[in-house]
């Protein structure tokens, strides 16, 4: 048996072996200077249009700043940009049964009558699963894509478990609402400016995702947390009557021009609370007496 050596070019012009693909050098697509020129502007933007608290925050139980979503609207359109979501992944099963556990926070009445706060235990099941993944592109007025986020949500968190089917919409936002600041980070380069993992902290040491000082965010609601006080930190909605009141009386009485947004929220969450109706037991359904049938339907 004989063999023959065969050089490469001859042999990959005949087939025998495939040709390296040749590299391309990849080049800044301008001098230094101009790029941190472009960066200091994108910076002197944030500072100046986006407000704190309200476009980006502190989440309690975090350190770093997160961007919120009147935050990446607001930079998006500055920037002559538009978002683009589209939905990567789906999972929306109406009737599965999904047993759950989670955890809040409440107050209770110590020793010596000395309020403090407990954690308290809860679990369930509940019946419904969606889940989402949601990509979002920031498109200029070329049609460039400039940069992507990736952002997911399921109504196995802890926040929407014990009622799933109530939050099939509200989560489908949320996954968007996260891909929408990841891919402003990504795509203006502002990652050195605010913590893209601020979300993830929170949801960890039980804060709401998307919380500002005195405001947590979701996506189709506002619900604000106590700015001050010994509940600072709680949302509204899991503070007792007495003490929601006692704070915005005191608010009112002692710095009416401070917490306008909490005297508002509080108000409007009290509102909520009286007017809500307990629902009816299966015992108490028919206690009203039936109304009367129609006289051309009487037996006489």
């Amino acid at each position: 048996m004989s063999t023959s050596v065969v050089p490469v070019g001859a042999a990959a012009a005949s087939g025998l072996v495939s040709e390296r693909p040749s590299l391309r050098i990849l080049r800044p697509l301008a001098e230094p200077a101009a790029l941190i020129e472009a960066q200091n502007r994108a910076r002197a933007f944030v500072k100046e249009v986006l407000r704190d608290g309200t476009d980006y925050g502190t989440i309690p139980g975090t350190e770093g700043k997160a961007l919120l979503k009147p935050g990446a609207e607001k930079i998006t359109a500055g920037f002559g940009c538009v978002a683009v979501p589209r939905i990567l992944e789906q999972e929306v099963d109406h009737f599965r049964d999904v047993p759950w556990r989670k955890r809040r926070k409440e107050w209770t009445t110590g020793e010596g009558g000395r309020r403090e706060q407990v954690w308290v235990e809860q679990e369930g099941r509940s019946l419904g699963l969606y889940r989402f993944v949601v990509a979002v592109d920031i498109v200029d007025q070329d049609g460039t894509v400039r940069g992507t986020g990736l952002g997911s949500c399921s109504t196995l968190e802890s926040k929407y478990c014990d009622r799933p089917r109530e939050c099939e919409n509200t989560t489908l936002k949320m996954a968007r609402k996260r891909a929408h600041v990841a891919a402003v980070l990504d795509a203006f380069g502002l990652s050195d400016e605010f913590d893209d993992i601020a979300e993830e902290e929170a949801t960890a040491a039980g804060a709401e995702p998307g919380a500002a000082p005195g405001m947590a965010r979701g996506s189709t609601e506002r619900l604000f947390v106590m700015p001050f006080g010994s509940n600072k930190g709680m949302a509204l909605s899991d503070i007792e009557t007495r003490d929601l009141k006692s704070a915005l009386e005191w608010n009112v009485k002692t710095c009416p021009g401070k917490y306008a947004d909490f005297q508002r929220e509080a108000k409007a969450e009290i509102t909520r609370r009286s007017a809500r109706a307990p629902e009816p037991t299966p015992e108490s359904q028919f206690e009203a007496p039936l109304p009367p049938p129609p006289a051309d339907e009487l037996p006489f």
